[in-house]
């Protein structure tokens, strides 16, 4: 349920949540939150490794289930809203690889049984992210995602199983303070929010 008020909390409260995943993993740490039928990027830090995969910058918008960021966040949804999602995005899906509405479905059941989303080169070729839904206290559909992205010649599968288990202990950390930014924000508010977050960012 949201708001009937547009008032949106100060972005500058926002800290840099993904700062010690990437100081971990040496590797790309973007958080993504949910604005309607998108994910939108509202924090990026590069890791120390040199070859750095940045495909998203702060901003930035993907359809949901497109990327492992947005993955981890619609497989949060409900069945329902799971569907609705799919249907509104289906045309866009069209802009990357592979990506059907079947496929789609897929992995949001392979992510829920898992606890984390992956993309193997779906976005770009040789790139390759996991992803794990930030959710609240309250067990409510996740609002925001943190992830990792790498060349994929980084992401074997003991590496991912490592790098998930710090993700997820780094969400319930974030959790409660990306909640209180984004919980019951109209639609105008979630916008002018992280439009708020993209121009301090860029300011960094």
């Amino acid at each position: 349920m949201v708001s009937s008020t547009d008032d949106a909390p100060e972005a500058s409260n926002l800290p840099r949540l993904a700062l010690r995943v990437a100081q971990k993993t040496d590797d790309t740490a973007f958080l993504t939150v949910r604005a309607g039928y998108d994910a939108v990027c509202v924090d990026r830090v590069e890791g120390g490794f040199p070859i750095k995969v940045l495909t998203l910058d702060v901003g930035d918008r993907r359809p949901l289930g497109a990327g492992a960021n947005g993955m981890a966040l619609l497989s949060t949804l409900a069945d329902a809203d799971v569907e609705l999602v799919v249907k509104n995005n289906s045309e866009r899906f069209k802009n990357y690889p592979g990506r059907t509405p079947s496929r789609v479905f897929e992995e949001v059941e392979a992510t829920r049984r898992r606890g984390y989303a992956i993309n193997n080169g779906g976005v770009i070729q040789g790139m390759s992210a996991v992803a794990v839904a930030v959710v609240s206290a309250t067990g409510k559909p996740a609002i925001a995602s943190l992830g990792i992205a790498a060349v994929t010649d980084r992401m074997q599968p003991e590496r991912i199983d490592t790098i998930a288990a710090w993700l997820r202990s780094e969400a319930s950390e974030v959790s409660a303070c990306v909640a209180k930014l984004t919980e019951g924000l109209t639609d105008q508010a979630a916008d002018r929010l992280l439009n708020d977050v993209t121009r301090r960012r860029r300011a960094l």
